[in-house]
């Protein structure tokens, strides 16, 4: 019952069934100290009431927040300290990782990445401890952007001070009905001049288009639609990867105390099987076996 309610357990049916996992594991002791079982059904009946007891510790007094965590800021949360790094981008663009520390451990969620560059499926973060666990699930994150028409040949003036100017287009066939669409776009803030090839690979259904750094990686574009007459073109204008990497994050933290009980309870219950499994009663070295009526042979 301490134990329960030491992690939070605190409705009566947890609390005495946390009770009867520990009071079985005491009778196991007992019965042992007085030879009535052997080590093997010692371990094994103590690891089954461990096991009932990281279950209801687990399950019960499992609790979860959701807490918004800012980069390099340290944040107490159900008794852990909690630091956000950051993101972390594969180079192959398929998979992001939210770093965390945990106590000053290190543990990340990786998340995999849709064609868009937007959150697809999503694994937490686990920072294990002898107390429990701890999981970390990040909330998708969209960067804030804003988006664009520009017309072939003609010059315009973004929403972040900078000309931009579509040029041409070009479409390359890639084979099971693809098509690599590739835009010539030239940007300029008055002095630099920068022309990037944004690129979208188009499908009967749809598209999918990845963000480029432009002008030294101060900001990213997306090459996002193209018109039937090839006229107009659409880009998303997003932050740059450095300003996406250190953006604030929500995440969704619980915790599961007690479940590394469970990993202890299986190993004792295993030894405790093979152990019992191994014990047999041999006849005394030395001397005449007695048969069952009492006969010598």
């Amino acid at each position: 019952g301490v134990a329960a309610g030491a992690v939070g357990v605190t409705d009566i049916p947890s609390v005495l069934l946390a009770s009867f996992a520990l009071f079985a594991a005491a009778a196991a002791a007992e019965t042992y100290r007085r030879h009535q079982i052997g080590v093997g059904g010692l371990l094994a009946h103590v690891g089954t009431g461990m096991a009932l007891l990281a279950f209801i510790l687990s399950g019960s007094g499992s609790q979860t927040i959701s807490v918004d965590l800012t980069p390099d800021v340290p944040q107490e949360v159900y008794g852990h300290t909690v630091v956000y790094r950051g993101q972390d981008f594969a180079e192959n663009g398929k998979e992001k990782s939210y770093r965390y520390e945990v106590d000053g451990t290190p543990t990340e969620a990786v998340t995999k990445l849709r064609g868009s560059g937007e959150d697809a499926a999503r694994e937490p973060a686990i920072a294990r401890s002898l107390a429990g666990d701890l999981y970390i699930a990040p909330t998708p994150t969209t960067a804030e952007h804003d988006e664009m028409i520009l017309r072939r040949g003609r010059t315009v003036m973004g929403i972040n001070d900078y000309a931009y100017r579509y040029e041409g287009i070009s479409f390359e066939p890639q084979g099971g009905g693809k098509t690599l669409v590739t835009a010539q776009i030239e940007l300029t803030d008055g002095e630099a001049v920068d022309t990037v090839e944004p690129t979208i690979l188009a499908t009967d259904t749809g598209g999918t288009s990845r963000p480029i750094d432009v002008m030294d990686g101060k900001f990213r574009i997306r090459l996002t639609g193209v018109s039937a007459d090839e006229r107009d073109i659409r880009l998303e204008i997003l932050p740059s990867l450095a300003e996406e990497m250190a953006m604030p994050v929500t995440a969704s933290i619980s915790t599961k105390p007690g479940i590394s009980l469970l990993w202890l309870a299986c190993v004792l219950v295993t030894i405790g099987g093979l152990v019992a499994a191994r014990q047999t009663v041999s006849p005394a070295k030395g001397g005449d076996a007695e048969d069952p009526l009492g006969k010598k042979s």
